[in-house]
């Protein structure tokens, strides 16, 4: 999406082997640098998947929080192989993936592929009517400018109008420039609460699909700590530590979709590189699997 937080981690705390205690420094995130509160939880989701990670993997390692400034996914980048932060996570692509070196564990397990829509109130009637992608494209999507989702929408052949930020894409649905805003399983029922008084509703028929990941982020030469990183994830997996912190974050949103009784419009993403690691079924959500246990790839 378009707004990645980060981490910034003391690199003076690798190797593992060092002596003493590792500060991991960590972005503290306060509220008036957040243009969507939604980002609060984000945060908190994020700061307790690496604190786990690194529990996992890193028995020294403490983390301390650090004032930040808040940045854009393209941002964050430049900021990554200019050695500003070490940590970012972003929504991929086969460029980041180019630029970055990508920890390929989807931390939403897809979940962020997975989209349900922001309209406004009145206009459901124009999309219980929708029951394939081709009756979609009559209607315009708001996405961000450098998200990874508006190549895939244009690729489906669906009209998109951009903006720079969350803010931004809410304004082109308040003016009827837009039709809806796909957000994913773990944004929008926190965001239609916060909506619900400037008559956003979340519509009721369709939900969206297309394979997505969310990853962690390091530069291309921080290879100690994409091993770091990589070893966390497999013990926390492996104990189900990782399955838990899930299942406290996002049980709630995924239970409130209801998409046993949508229409699920899939289409496919252009953006993922062959590496994706798709087959590994427990890393991912599906509708089908009971959300307790592994979930299988859609």
């Amino acid at each position: 999406m378009g707004l990645a937080i980060v981490f910034v981690l003391n690199l003076l705390a690798l190797p593992v082997v060092a002596q003493g205690t590792q500060w991991v420094q960590i972005h503290d995130m306060s509220a008036d640098e957040i243009e969507n509160t939604l980002y609060v939880k984000r945060y908190k989701y994020f700061e307790e998947l690496v604190v786990l990670l690194l529990r996992e993997s890193c028995e020294l390692c403490k983390v301390k929080k650090i004032q930040f400034p808040a940045a854009t996914s393209t941002r964050n980048i430049k900021h990554l192989n200019k050695g500003r932060i070490d940590i970012a996570w972003m929504n991929t692509t086969k460029q980041r993936e180019r630029e970055l070196l990508a920890i390929r564990y989807p931390i939403y397990r897809g979940l962020i592929g997975w989209r349900l829509l922001l309209i406004k109130n009145g206009d459901q009637q124009r999309f219980s009517k929708v029951e394939n992608p081709a009756q979609l494209r009559a209607l315009w999507a708001g996405q961000g400018h450098d998200w990874p989702d508006t190549q895939v929408l244009r690729h489906a052949g669906l009209g998109v109008r951009t903006s720079d930020n969350w803010h931004g894409i809410m304004n082109l649905l308040y003016q009827g420039r837009i039709d809806y805003f796909p957000r994913g399983l773990n944004e929008i029922q926190f965001e239609a609460v916060s909506l619900k008084d400037r008559d956003i509703v979340i519509e009721k028929h369709l939900a969206l699909y297309y394979p997505a990941a969310f990853y962690l982020f390091v530069a291309r030469d921080n290879q100690e700590l994409a091993m770091q990183l990589t070893h966390g994830f497999e013990a926390a997996l492996h104990d189900g530590e990782f399955d838990k912190l899930f299942e406290r974050y996002f049980g709630e949103d995924i239970q409130k979709a209801r998409l046993s009784q949508r229409r699920i419009l899939r289409f496919s993403n252009p953006e993922l590189s062959a590496a994706t690691p798709l087959a590994r079924q427990e890393l991912w959500f599906s509708p089908a699997s009971k959300l307790s246990s592994s979930a299988a790839a859609p």
